[in-house]
């Protein structure tokens, strides 16, 4: 069993988790990015975290297995921060596919969203990414929905909940506290 958290680029994910480990000194997050990348340089595959969602989808796939293989092990229920909907040069593909979804078992998802223009604005300000065929509002508005609908189908095949937390400018601490009440809760049941 795992809890998933994941987000549009620049909703915010980051910000969010760093703001839940200072409220909460137990909270473990697991990477998948770090964890994918990882497994690509054990593999001799030269990438980073903007450039590796180009690489071939079979090589993808096969990264990805690993790397959630790996988190599995790493507790109980870990907390894993990754994407539901990753762009690619030829649209969409799914962050967690079926084969991910076994290895995993989500037992919550947690989408965090924010304004469309916030977004845009992180995502100019942040320098130490590449993010320039993300595009505008409107494909942010269409990763978001996106996100949900593979939010939805994730939750279809694993019985998870679901949970959207709206990130606004300035208040991640807010997001965070209804996160780890969100997941205290779901832990108790």
């Amino acid at each position: 069993m795992s809890i998933i958290v994941a987000g549009a680029p620049g909703a915010g994910k980051t910000t969010v988790l760093n703001e839940a480990k200072k409220i909460d000194k137990k909270i473990r997050i697991h990477g998948a990015w770090e964890y994918i990348l990882d497994e690509a340089k054990k593999q001799k595959i030269k990438t980073s975290h903007d450039t590796i969602r180009k690489l071939p989808r079979e090589t993808w796939i096969q990264l990805q297995e690993r790397a959630f293989e790996e988190i599995k092990h790493k507790s109980e229920m870990p907390l894993i921060d990754t994407h539901l909907a990753i762009l690619s040069e030829n649209g969409y593909f799914p962050g967690l596919p079926e084969n991910v979804l076994k290895i995993i078992q989500p037992k919550l998802i947690i989408l965090l969203e924010a304004d469309p223009k916030d977004i845009l604005a992180r995502r100019k300000k942040d320098k130490t990414r590449q993010r320039s065929d993300f595009g505008g509002s409107t494909k942010i508005l269409e990763q978001q929905d996106i996100n949900r609908a593979y939010a939805a189908t994730c939750s279809n095949k694993t019985n998870a909940l679901v949970k959207i937390i709206v990130n606004r400018e300035g208040k991640a601490k807010e997001a965070a506290k209804e996160l780890i009440e969100t997941i205290k809760s779901v832990k108790n049941t």
